[in-house]
Parts: C-alpha cells; sequence; structure tokens
C-alpha cells in the first residue's frame, strides 16, 4: 500500500498535555464509557474524530493516525501524563476470496476431411462426439467479467514491532 508523505502535524509528537485534551475530548464526543476506543469504532465516526484531529494540527489523518490514538487508549487506562506511547507494529493479514470469472476462450482445431465442412456440420460432428474444441490449440483467452463471490479474512499475524 502506499503512503503519501504527511503534510501536517503528526499525532505522535504531541506533548503529554495535548494528548490528554485530545483523548478527554474523544472519549466526550464519542460518548466512550472509559473502554479502550478500538479502531472500528472509529471508523464508524470518522467525521467527528478528524473534527477533533483538527484541533491539534491533523487536517488529513491517515491509518498511522488512527491506529496510534486507539493504542493510546489501550496502552492509557486513565487520562493521566505520563502517556505509554505506542510503538510501530508490523502486521501480516491473509484473506481470501472466492470468485467467479466469465470469458471468451478460441480454439483452432484441424479436421481432416474429405468434404467441405460447414457450421452445421461441425456442430453435428460435436454432437455425436467427434468433435470437441477443447482437443485443439487454445489461441485466445479474453476474460469478460470477475466476480467476486465471497471474501473473508483467514487470519492476522503480528509480524514483527518495529
Amino acid at each position: 500500500m502506499k503512503k503519501l508523505k504527511k503534510t501536517n502535524f503528526d499525532i505522535s509528537k504531541l506533548n503529554d498535555g495535548a494528548i490528554k485534551q485530545l483523548m478527554t475530548l474523544i472519549s466526550e464526543d464519542l460518548d466512550n464509557d472509559g473502554t479502550p476506543i478500538k479502531l472500528d469504532h472509529i471508523m464508524e465516526n470518522l467525521s467527528i474524530v478528524n473534527s477533533d484531529f483538527s484541533y491539534f494540527g491533523i487536517n488529513s489523518p491517515d491509518l498511522d493516525d488512527y491506529t496510534y490514538l486507539c493504542e493510546l487508549f489501550v496502552l492509557n487506562k486513565t487520562f493521566d501524563p505520563p502517556f505509554k506511547r505506542p510503538k510501530l507494529k508490523s502486521m501480516t493479514v491473509y484473506h481470501s476470496e472466492d470468485y467467479t470469472s466469465s470469458g471468451t476462450r478460441y480454439y483452432e482445431q484441424t479436421i481432416n476431411t474429405y468434404t467441405i465442412l460447414d457450421k452445421d456440420d461441425v456442430y453435428s460432428l460435436q454432437s455425436e462426439g467427434y468433435y470437441e474444441y477443447w482437443e485443439g490449440n487454445m489461441t485466445e483467452n479474453n476474460s469478460h467479467n470477475y466476480e467476486t463471490d465471497d471474501d473473508e479474512i483467514t487470519d492476522i499475524v503480528l509480524t514483527s514491532p518495529k
């Protein structure tokens, strides 16, 4: 995944006073009951979180900002300094996808015959088992449609702490 260079303030550079204010503001705005705020909760409330971030000069938050914020809530049960700071980690996500693909394949086959064949003749040969197009050479394979039927995350593994 390509990561753009940040052009705004980095959340990890906030001092403890600003971290306390940010955590308090987000906790209040998300009506949090004191439990750690998970990433899915932040994603469901991006407009609120982004608005709160903007007070601290974080105007174009990215995944690092959101995950840093989540881990602040996990590491610090109270909003009292000094704050434990998150460390960057690498996660490997394994994902499976079931798909259906449709398209057109083109075949070429030479038939030795004493008579000139037309399409009706070849279809008749095919219906009687004397001609099977897939026994020829595939000359082209054009996929027209690709549709995901289902997908699921099969595992997530902590690869390494950074």
